[in-house]
Protein backbone atom coordinates (compact mmCIF):
# COMPACT_ATOMS: atom_id res chain seq x y z
CA UNK A 1 0.00 0.00 0.00
CA UNK A 2 1.59 3.16 -1.30
CA UNK A 3 1.63 6.48 0.71
CA UNK A 4 0.93 8.36 -1.85
CA UNK A 5 -0.88 7.96 -5.59
CA UNK A 6 -0.36 10.58 -8.55
CA UNK A 7 -2.77 10.50 -11.01
CA UNK A 8 -1.91 11.73 -14.83
CA UNK A 9 -3.95 12.35 -16.97
CA UNK A 10 -2.56 12.01 -20.89
CA UNK A 11 -3.65 12.46 -23.76
CA UNK A 12 -1.73 12.73 -26.79
CA UNK A 13 1.03 13.94 -25.05
CA UNK A 14 4.34 11.58 -26.41
CA UNK A 15 6.19 14.20 -26.80
CA UNK A 16 5.63 15.46 -23.08
CA UNK A 17 5.00 12.65 -20.42
CA UNK A 18 8.13 11.03 -20.57
CA UNK A 19 9.21 14.37 -18.70
CA UNK A 20 6.29 14.61 -16.58
CA UNK A 21 6.75 10.92 -15.57
CA UNK A 22 10.52 11.10 -15.20
CA UNK A 23 10.21 13.81 -12.32
CA UNK A 24 7.62 11.48 -10.81
CA UNK A 25 10.53 8.40 -10.25
CA UNK A 26 13.02 11.26 -9.46
CA UNK A 27 10.99 12.42 -5.87
CA UNK A 28 13.03 11.75 -2.97
CA UNK A 29 10.00 10.68 -1.07
CA UNK A 30 9.98 7.60 -2.53
CA UNK A 31 6.62 5.49 -1.18
CA UNK A 32 4.29 6.23 -4.04
CA UNK A 33 2.59 4.59 -6.91
CA UNK A 34 1.68 6.35 -10.17
CA UNK A 35 -0.89 5.90 -12.10
CA UNK A 36 -0.75 7.13 -15.91
CA UNK A 37 -4.52 7.07 -17.31
CA UNK A 38 -4.06 6.93 -20.91
CA UNK A 39 -7.45 8.78 -22.72
CA UNK A 40 -7.68 7.08 -25.46
CA UNK A 41 -4.69 8.62 -27.68
CA UNK A 42 -3.80 8.90 -31.04
CA UNK A 43 -0.84 8.83 -30.48
CA UNK A 44 1.99 6.77 -28.58
CA UNK A 45 0.98 8.18 -25.54
CA UNK A 46 1.07 5.00 -23.88
CA UNK A 47 3.74 3.10 -25.81
CA UNK A 48 5.90 5.87 -24.15
CA UNK A 49 4.47 4.76 -20.44
CA UNK A 50 4.40 0.74 -21.12
CA UNK A 51 8.34 1.30 -21.71
CA UNK A 52 9.15 2.11 -18.02
CA UNK A 53 10.11 -0.84 -16.14
CA UNK A 54 9.55 0.78 -12.23
CA UNK A 55 6.81 -1.23 -10.93
CA UNK A 56 5.78 2.14 -9.47
CA UNK A 57 4.17 2.87 -12.42
CA UNK A 58 0.88 1.96 -13.51
CA UNK A 59 -0.80 2.44 -16.94
CA UNK A 60 -4.80 2.71 -17.82
CA UNK A 61 -6.23 3.35 -20.92
CA UNK A 62 -9.83 4.46 -21.61
CA UNK A 63 -11.54 2.93 -24.91
CA UNK A 64 -13.08 6.80 -25.15
CA UNK A 65 -12.13 10.43 -24.53
CA UNK A 66 -13.51 11.30 -21.75
CA UNK A 67 -11.78 14.26 -21.18
CA UNK A 68 -9.51 15.34 -17.51
CA UNK A 69 -12.38 14.89 -15.19
CA UNK A 70 -13.06 11.38 -16.85
CA UNK A 71 -9.61 10.17 -16.78
CA UNK A 72 -8.63 11.69 -12.54
CA UNK A 73 -11.79 9.85 -11.66
CA UNK A 74 -10.79 6.65 -13.40
CA UNK A 75 -7.75 6.76 -11.65
CA UNK A 76 -8.93 7.53 -8.09
CA UNK A 77 -10.83 4.46 -8.68
CA UNK A 78 -7.89 2.74 -9.38
CA UNK A 79 -5.48 4.58 -6.64
CA UNK A 80 -4.29 2.66 -3.31
CA UNK A 81 -2.37 5.14 -1.68
CA UNK A 82 -3.71 7.37 1.43
CA UNK A 83 -2.85 10.41 -0.33
CA UNK A 84 -4.19 11.12 -3.57
CA UNK A 85 -1.86 13.73 -5.62
CA UNK A 86 -2.53 14.64 -9.45
CA UNK A 87 -0.13 15.44 -11.94
CA UNK A 88 -1.14 17.16 -16.28
CA UNK A 89 0.93 15.80 -18.27
CA UNK A 90 2.52 18.49 -19.02
CA UNK A 91 3.34 19.55 -15.97
CA UNK A 92 6.07 18.26 -13.66
CA UNK A 93 6.96 17.98 -10.19
CA UNK A 94 10.19 19.29 -8.19
CA UNK A 95 11.75 16.26 -6.45
CA UNK A 96 10.96 17.52 -3.36
CA UNK A 97 6.94 17.47 -4.44
CA UNK A 98 5.95 14.16 -2.21
CA UNK A 99 8.80 15.12 0.94
CA UNK A 100 7.31 18.55 1.40
CA UNK A 101 3.71 16.58 1.80
CA UNK A 102 4.69 13.91 3.61
CA UNK A 103 6.23 16.36 6.23
CA UNK A 104 3.18 19.09 6.69
CA UNK A 105 1.33 16.21 6.75
CA UNK A 106 3.18 14.86 9.22
CA UNK A 107 3.51 17.91 11.44
CA UNK A 108 -0.42 17.69 10.64
CA UNK A 109 -0.72 14.33 12.51
CA UNK A 110 -2.20 13.20 8.71
CA UNK A 111 -5.46 15.48 9.01
CA UNK A 112 -8.41 14.18 6.27
CA UNK A 113 -7.93 17.69 4.58
CA UNK A 114 -6.72 19.26 0.85
CA UNK A 115 -3.19 20.61 0.92
CA UNK A 116 -1.84 22.86 -2.22
CA UNK A 117 1.55 24.42 -2.48
CA UNK A 118 3.10 26.79 -5.11
CA UNK A 119 3.84 26.52 -7.99
CA UNK A 120 6.75 27.51 -10.85
CA UNK A 121 5.54 28.70 -14.31
CA UNK A 122 7.77 28.05 -17.90
CA UNK A 123 7.28 28.20 -21.37
CA UNK A 124 9.45 25.47 -21.86
CA UNK A 125 12.83 26.92 -21.82
CA UNK A 126 15.64 26.75 -18.94
CA UNK A 127 14.19 29.19 -16.96
CA UNK A 128 10.86 29.30 -14.48
CA UNK A 129 9.60 31.80 -12.47
CA UNK A 130 8.00 32.06 -8.94
CA UNK A 131 3.97 32.66 -9.32
CA UNK A 132 3.73 32.90 -5.62
CA UNK A 133 -0.24 32.64 -4.36
CA UNK A 134 -1.52 34.90 -1.91
CA UNK A 135 -1.42 33.52 1.50
CA UNK A 136 -4.68 32.11 2.95
CA UNK A 137 -5.91 33.08 6.35
CA UNK A 138 -8.22 30.44 7.31
CA UNK A 139 -10.93 32.78 6.24
CA UNK A 140 -13.58 33.42 3.39
CA UNK A 141 -12.35 30.29 1.81
CA UNK A 142 -14.90 30.39 -0.98
CA UNK A 143 -13.69 34.14 -1.75
CA UNK A 144 -9.95 32.60 -2.28
CA UNK A 145 -11.00 29.98 -4.21
CA UNK A 146 -13.22 31.79 -6.88
CA UNK A 147 -10.11 34.86 -7.12
CA UNK A 148 -7.12 32.51 -6.92
CA UNK A 149 -8.10 28.95 -8.47
CA UNK A 150 -4.87 26.05 -7.93
CA UNK A 151 -4.92 23.80 -10.47
CA UNK A 152 -4.90 20.17 -9.67
CA UNK A 153 -0.91 19.54 -9.63
CA UNK A 154 -0.21 21.94 -6.68
CA UNK A 155 -2.82 19.21 -4.68
CA UNK A 156 -2.49 16.49 -2.39
CA UNK A 157 -5.69 15.60 -1.06
CA UNK A 158 -6.52 12.65 1.79
CA UNK A 159 -7.94 9.30 -1.05
CA UNK A 160 -11.35 9.53 1.34
CA UNK A 161 -12.48 12.60 0.63
CA UNK A 162 -11.99 11.85 -3.52
CA UNK A 163 -13.27 8.72 -3.31
CA UNK A 164 -16.26 10.41 -1.79
CA UNK A 165 -16.59 13.84 -3.66
CA UNK A 166 -15.50 13.57 -7.38
CA UNK A 167 -14.72 15.46 -10.38
CA UNK A 168 -17.87 16.41 -12.10
CA UNK A 169 -17.52 15.61 -15.49
CA UNK A 170 -20.10 17.52 -17.35
CA UNK A 171 -18.19 20.71 -16.54
CA UNK A 172 -14.49 20.06 -18.51
CA UNK A 173 -12.07 23.60 -17.68
CA UNK A 174 -13.59 24.31 -14.10
CA UNK A 175 -13.80 20.66 -12.93
CA UNK A 176 -11.01 21.60 -10.42
CA UNK A 177 -12.73 24.40 -8.98
CA UNK A 178 -15.92 23.02 -8.30
CA UNK A 179 -14.25 20.27 -6.41
CA UNK A 180 -12.05 22.16 -4.55
CA UNK A 181 -15.50 24.58 -3.71
CA UNK A 182 -16.70 21.14 -2.96
CA UNK A 183 -14.39 19.98 -0.55
CA UNK A 184 -14.43 23.11 1.50
CA UNK A 185 -18.04 23.17 2.36
CA UNK A 186 -17.16 19.83 4.42
CA UNK A 187 -12.87 19.77 4.96
CA UNK A 188 -10.19 21.83 5.51
CA UNK A 189 -7.80 23.20 2.96
CA UNK A 190 -4.02 23.71 4.16
CA UNK A 191 -1.58 25.88 1.88
CA UNK A 192 1.83 25.08 2.06
CA UNK A 193 4.15 28.18 0.92
CA UNK A 194 6.62 25.67 -0.91
CA UNK A 195 7.50 25.59 -5.01
CA UNK A 196 6.95 21.86 -5.10
CA UNK A 197 5.67 21.85 -8.69
CA UNK A 198 5.90 23.31 -12.11
CA UNK A 199 3.03 24.37 -14.56
CA UNK A 200 4.06 24.76 -18.66
CA UNK A 201 2.89 27.44 -20.52
CA UNK A 202 2.54 25.95 -24.45
CA UNK A 203 -0.08 26.41 -27.37
CA UNK A 204 -1.52 22.85 -26.18
CA UNK A 205 -2.55 23.83 -22.77
CA UNK A 206 -5.74 24.42 -21.74
CA UNK A 207 -5.23 28.05 -20.55
CA UNK A 208 -3.54 28.87 -24.29
CA UNK A 209 -5.14 26.07 -26.50
CA UNK A 210 -8.65 25.68 -26.43
CA UNK A 211 -9.91 28.83 -28.62
CA UNK A 212 -13.78 28.19 -27.48
CA UNK A 213 -12.20 28.09 -23.62
CA UNK A 214 -14.90 31.47 -22.60
CA UNK A 215 -17.58 30.19 -24.24
CA UNK A 216 -17.72 26.68 -22.42
CA UNK A 217 -16.30 28.96 -18.92
CA UNK A 218 -19.46 31.18 -19.12
CA UNK A 219 -22.04 27.98 -19.35
CA UNK A 220 -20.15 25.74 -17.06
CA UNK A 221 -19.60 28.86 -14.47
CA UNK A 222 -23.49 28.71 -14.12
CA UNK A 223 -23.79 24.99 -13.62
CA UNK A 224 -20.98 25.52 -10.69
CA UNK A 225 -22.28 29.05 -9.36
CA UNK A 226 -26.30 26.98 -9.60
CA UNK A 227 -25.48 23.79 -7.27
CA UNK A 228 -27.40 23.51 -4.22
CA UNK A 229 -24.60 22.48 -1.62
CA UNK A 230 -22.73 26.15 -3.64
CA UNK A 231 -25.60 28.45 -4.14
CA UNK A 232 -25.89 29.78 -0.75
CA UNK A 233 -22.30 30.07 0.19
CA UNK A 234 -20.21 31.73 -2.66
CA UNK A 235 -19.72 35.45 -2.77
CA UNK A 236 -22.01 37.28 -5.53
CA UNK A 237 -19.11 40.15 -6.27
CA UNK A 238 -16.35 36.94 -6.47
CA UNK A 239 -18.97 35.17 -9.22
CA UNK A 240 -19.84 38.60 -10.98
CA UNK A 241 -16.08 38.72 -11.30
CA UNK A 242 -15.54 35.38 -12.95
CA UNK A 243 -18.40 36.15 -15.21
CA UNK A 244 -16.99 39.14 -16.10
CA UNK A 245 -13.67 38.20 -16.90
CA UNK A 246 -15.56 35.61 -19.79
CA UNK A 247 -17.73 38.48 -21.41
CA UNK A 248 -14.15 40.62 -21.60
CA UNK A 249 -12.35 37.64 -23.34
CA UNK A 250 -15.25 37.29 -25.42
CA UNK A 251 -15.69 40.94 -26.48
CA UNK A 252 -11.91 40.81 -27.30
CA UNK A 253 -12.53 37.65 -29.45
CA UNK A 254 -15.85 38.99 -30.87
CA UNK A 255 -13.51 42.20 -32.16
CA UNK A 256 -11.24 40.19 -33.67
CA UNK A 257 -13.74 38.32 -35.62
CA UNK A 258 -15.27 42.01 -37.09
CA UNK A 259 -18.50 41.17 -35.03
CA UNK A 260 -19.56 44.26 -33.79
CA UNK A 261 -23.23 43.49 -32.24
CA UNK A 262 -21.56 40.94 -29.93
CA UNK A 263 -18.65 42.76 -29.07
CA UNK A 264 -21.20 45.72 -27.61
CA UNK A 265 -22.84 43.00 -26.27
CA UNK A 266 -20.22 41.26 -24.00
CA UNK A 267 -18.81 44.52 -23.31
CA UNK A 268 -22.33 45.37 -22.25
CA UNK A 269 -21.89 42.59 -19.41
CA UNK A 270 -18.44 42.72 -18.17
CA UNK A 271 -19.12 46.19 -17.06
CA UNK A 272 -22.23 45.65 -15.70
CA UNK A 273 -21.39 42.40 -13.86
CA UNK A 274 -18.29 44.12 -12.73
CA UNK A 275 -17.66 47.38 -12.82
CA UNK A 276 -14.46 48.14 -11.85
CA UNK A 277 -13.21 45.40 -14.58
CA UNK A 278 -11.86 42.15 -13.49
CA UNK A 279 -8.14 43.33 -14.16
CA UNK A 280 -6.11 47.12 -14.10
CA UNK A 281 -6.62 47.01 -18.30
CA UNK A 282 -10.21 45.70 -18.70
CA UNK A 283 -12.37 49.01 -18.61
CA UNK A 284 -9.50 50.85 -20.45
CA UNK A 285 -9.06 47.99 -23.10
CA UNK A 286 -13.20 47.30 -23.23
CA UNK A 287 -13.66 51.68 -23.34
CA UNK A 288 -11.10 51.28 -26.36
CA UNK A 289 -12.70 48.78 -28.22
CA UNK A 290 -16.18 50.82 -27.99
CA UNK A 291 -14.89 53.71 -29.70
CA UNK A 292 -12.98 52.88 -31.92
CA UNK A 293 -15.76 50.56 -33.37
CA UNK A 294 -18.06 53.71 -33.29
CA UNK A 295 -19.21 53.85 -37.39
CA UNK A 296 -17.07 57.43 -38.26
CA UNK A 297 -16.65 58.56 -35.05
CA UNK A 298 -14.02 55.58 -34.08
CA UNK A 299 -12.34 56.25 -37.30
CA UNK A 300 -12.01 60.13 -36.20
CA UNK A 301 -10.84 58.56 -32.79
CA UNK A 302 -8.14 56.57 -33.91
CA UNK A 303 -6.78 59.28 -35.52
CA UNK A 304 -6.81 61.23 -33.26
CA UNK A 305 -4.81 59.54 -31.42
CA UNK A 306 -1.80 58.80 -33.73
CA UNK A 307 -1.66 62.42 -34.64
CA UNK A 308 -0.99 62.71 -30.52
CA UNK A 309 1.25 59.49 -30.23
Amino acid sequence: MPFFSIIIPAYNREVLIKKALDTVLAQTYTDFEVIVVDDASKDKTADVVANYTDARVKLIRQPVNGERGVARNTGVTAAKGAYICFLDSDDWLEPNHLENFYHHLQLLNFPKALLFSNIYLSNGNALKTERPQPPYTGNDIYNYLLRFTFNPTRVCVHADIVHELTFDITIPGLEDLDLWLRIATKYPLVQLHEYTCGYLEHAGSYTSGDEKRFEKELINFQTVFNKPELKQLLPPADKNYLLSKCHYHLAIIAAEKGDKGKMYNHITKAYTLYPQGYNINANKTMAVMFLYNIPILGVLIKNTVRLFK
